[in-house]
């Protein structure tokens, strides 16, 4: 997952009759004073500084974490950061498209997940590292926001978090059933305040998130003007008016009335090509 470009990300989960969509960047700042910056870098015994990386410096940022955010209500609640990294999440498939990929640590009562059989099964919140050096990759995030929560018991209340631990600061979760989001934030301590506010919620957001009714078919007469409703598609949300967009648009409702047409007949019809956002926009690619 960490190669997936955005538009490969955005292309697969469109697939699974999912949007995507960017918010304003969150310029607010946190009740409290930002915490001094993780240091990616290590002293040798020689006395030399090295850079360390991600997976290297997963156990100290999860320390990071705990020291840093860990607030006395999360830590009453029995809360706990555990770096999960070895462990895959689900594989996504969709429209021709395949990814797989792993966590670096996740957030959830310890409890809870002390008896689990997967170490994403009963958490609410999966943090994805990257290093000062490296930029946060947005179709990583967005498939693997995708994939936990197609594990977690939280289902579509889940939220990921994205950080170098230093400047940069994202979170993605479900709008909706059928809408993911994202944010850029500048506080740290903004952002951490919106993950955990969502993390507390994530059983309430879980119960919200239900797929779009589904309405039967209705056979009309060849003299009939009446339109025929295949499927309510309610739930997506508007994007901005651009050819590219709506195009991706048009082929994730096409993806989802085909699961739909699947459930129905045993099997699924296939989106065809001249159908598909990269052949319908001719500037689909820049």
């Amino acid at each position: 997952m960490s190669k997936a470009s955005t538009q490969f990300a955005q292309d697969l989960v469109a697939g699974l009759g999912i949007l995507v969509k960017l918010e304003d960047v969150n310029k607010e700042a946190g009740d409290i004073a930002e915490p001094p910056a993780y240091s990616w870098t290590r002293k040798t015994i020689d006395g030399d500084t090295v850079k360390i990386g991600e997976h290297q410096g997963t156990p100290g940022a999860r320390n990071w974490f705990r020291a840093n955010f860990l607030s006395p209500d999360l830590e009453k609640e029995g809360y706990v950061f555990t770096v999960v990294t070895g462990h895959y999440l689900p594989k996504l498939t969709a429209g021709g498209l395949a990814a797989s990929g792993k966590g670096d640590m996740v957030i959830g009562n310890k409890t809870s997940m002390q008896y689990a059989d997967s170490v994403y099964e009963q958490a609410a919140g999966l943090i994805e590292l990257k290093t000062d050096e490296y930029p946060i990759k947005v179709g990583q995030m967005i498939l693997e926001l995708t994939a936990f929560s197609m594990i977690s018991r939280f289902g579509r209340g889940v939220v990921l978090l994205a950080s170098d631990c230093n400047t940069k600061w994202r979170l993605v979760w479900f709008q909706d059933y059928n809408t993911i989001c994202r944010r850029n934030y500048v506080s740290c301590r903004k952002c951490w305040m919106d993950f955990q506010e969502m993390i507390k919620k994530a059983e309430e957001r879980s119960a919200a998130m239900v797929p779009p009714k589904k309405k039967r078919l209705t056979v009309v007469k060849e003299d009939e003007t009446e339109e025929i409703v295949d499927q309510d598609l309610g739930g997506f949300s508007h994007f901005e008016d651009d050819a590219k967009q709506k195009a991706v648009e048009n082929e994730a409702i096409l993806h989802q009335l085909s699961n739909f047409l699947g459930s129905l007949y045993g099997e699924r019809p296939v989106v065809p090509a001249w159908a598909q956002a990269k052949n319908v926009c001719p500037d689909y690619y820049m």
